[in-house]
């Protein structure tokens, strides 16, 4: 209930990385319905050509680590604007 309701953004994945959940800040921040990300990867959708490739290492890294982290990357809507995000 709490997720649904926070003004972050949260994404729910599986094992393998692919979208299970998303709540209505994730919506809005991003323009993607749940239908259109269900069984994605973030990445795949919302990095873009500014989107630095060393980032998505370091946070690839830590995700497979399982260790808390604090990141942030550069990610796009999907009308194509730009925006930073925080991923912990």
């Amino acid at each position: 209930l709490v997720a649904s309701k926070t003004d972050n953004t949260v994404v729910i994945t599986n094992g393998d990385g692919l979208i299970e959940w998303v709540n209505d800040a994730f919506v809005e921040l991003t323009e993607y319905t749940f239908e259109e990300v269900k069984g994605r990867k973030p990445g795949s959708f919302l990095q873009g050509a500014d989107t630095n490739p060393e980032d998505v290492e370091a946070i690839r890294m830590n995700l497979k680590s399982k260790i808390p982290f604090y990141h942030e990357i550069y990610n796009y809507s999907k009308s194509g604007r730009g925006y930073w995000l925080a991923i912990n």
